[in-house]
């Protein structure tokens, strides 16, 4: 080889611990963002949640627990959020059509409407 010749090598030959550092600097600073954000939303869906009147919660779990012995009485057995929106759709409308309570009678109006509120805050 020549010493008046200049040999080519491309940048992935060469070994630079600066841009190295920086790129785990940046993969960590996007692990800890990614944490922050986890944590920040953690804290403000708890501190939705307590605002929330306790009878508020009490009524939202007890219309969830309906909804569940619904699908279940229909063989549905997908949680509310694992069910595809197409079908989601025929199911609330056969859920509000024909939803009993436990002892066969049927539900008030306001009480189907309080349904309603509970399924658009899921």
């Amino acid at each position: 080889m020549d010493s008046n010749n200049v040999s080519y090598h491309s940048e992935s030959e060469f070994y630079y611990p600066d841009e190295e550092n920086t790129l785990q600097e940046n993969k960590n600073f996007e692990n800890t963002s990614n944490d922050i954000e986890d944590r920040e939303k953690s804290t403000i869906q708890e501190f939705i949640e307590a605002q929330r009147p306790e009878n508020m919660i009490k009524k939202n779990s007890y219309d969830l627990n309906v909804w569940k012995r619904f699908r279940l009485s229909i063989g549905e057995a997908r949680e509310l959020e694992n069910i595809p929106a197409a079908n989601l759709n025929v199911l609330l409308c056969k859920f509000f059509m024909d939803v009993k309570k436990k002892d066969g009678g049927e539900y008030e109006p306001a009480s189907l409407s309080s349904f309603q509120e509970v399924f658009k805050d899921t």
